[in-house]
């Protein structure tokens, strides 16, 4: 691929699905990892689940990606493969000379929290100017010089900022709003006003009751908008966020599952730990430790 014919220009604007424009006005990136992988051998990964989006565009050679069920498809050379979160897959690749492609994991949130690809469906393979596109700037991203004199700074910063925007275009121009990002989009305020109540909620004095009064809603009434909006009861989505922020900290930082805990508004270290085995299927020190591994395997 010509990754010149792939540039980016800050002043083109987003021609994709306008709903899912507005909706990444509050579009949030973080970048967990990212490479170029290169093998004689191709590839093969065991089955896997990922709290992050996988994008991998196939340079030379083609995937066949396994998901959970009997659900099996192929991503051709040039185009771009995209694994949502939480999506249980495997990946192979044996019959290139040489096997190649560039790769990124990400998390992309809208309105603080909510993950982008829970209100969108995207296809697994993307064709077109987006997927030269989506190369250029993660090998930009990938190719940042550490130094942290003000000019590498401001090369970061456009390079993160380029990559921000071509995944909104991307997004936009090849998903859909499912029906929960519909009614989410039509809600608008009130959806963002219940999120900045559960986000300024003491944690310790968090309760369905106490965030229906400050909304100025009944309980029941609340519930029901609630479960509309987020697709689930106010505590368990309050739990999913904390379990979320206590991944984020595990894969993050050197903290204590005891420091962790508590920042994630958890008093009782033993009950936190029951809480996220139950969560995610793992105690938060296996966890841990399956996640840096998996980082470890470069894509």
């Amino acid at each position: 691929m010509d990754e010149m014919s792939a540039a980016y220009s800050e002043s083109e604007t987003f021609r994709g699905d306008s709903r899912i424009i507005r909706l990444a006005e509050t579009f949030s990136l973080h970048y967990l990892d990212g490479g170029r992988y290169s093998s004689m051998q191709g590839i093969h990964t065991p089955l896997r689940q990922f709290p992050w989006a996988t994008l991998a565009l196939v340079e030379n050679g083609r995937i066949e990606a396994s998901l959970s069920g009997d659900n099996v498809f192929q991503v051709r050379t040039n185009n771009l493969l995209v694994i949502p979160p939480g999506l249980p897959h495997k990946l192979t690749c044996s019959d290139a000379l040489e096997f190649r492609c560039c790769w990124a994991h990400v998390t992309c949130t809208v309105m603080t929290d909510l993950d982008l690809f829970d209100l969108i469906s995207i296809p697994f393979e993307v064709t077109g100017k987006s997927t030269g596109q989506f190369m250029a700037a993660n090998l930009a991203v990938l190719t940042l010089p550490p130094s942290p004199d003000t000019d590498a700074i401001l090369s970061a910063f456009s390079q993160w900022h380029r990559l921000k925007h071509v995944l909104i275009d991307l997004i936009s121009r090849h998903g859909a709003l499912n029906e929960k990002g519909k009614y989410l989009l039509e809600s608008g305020s009130l959806a963002q006003r219940i999120l900045e109540i559960v986000e300024t909620t003491d944690n310790s004095a968090m309760s369905t009751d106490l965030l229906a009064e400050r909304i100025g809603l009944s309980p029941s009434r609340f519930r029901v908008v609630f479960k509309k909006i987020f697709g689930c009861s106010p505590l368990t989505y309050i739990t999913r966020q904390r379990i979320k922020r206590a991944s984020a900290m595990l894969l993050d930082s050197e903290q204590s599952i005891a420091e962790i805990a508590c920042a994630a508004g958890y008093s009782d270290p033993y009950y936190f730990s029951r809480v996220f085995s139950k969560t995610t299927g793992k105690s938060p020190s296996a966890f841990r430790r399956s996640m840096r591994d998996a980082l470890m395997e470069r894509m």
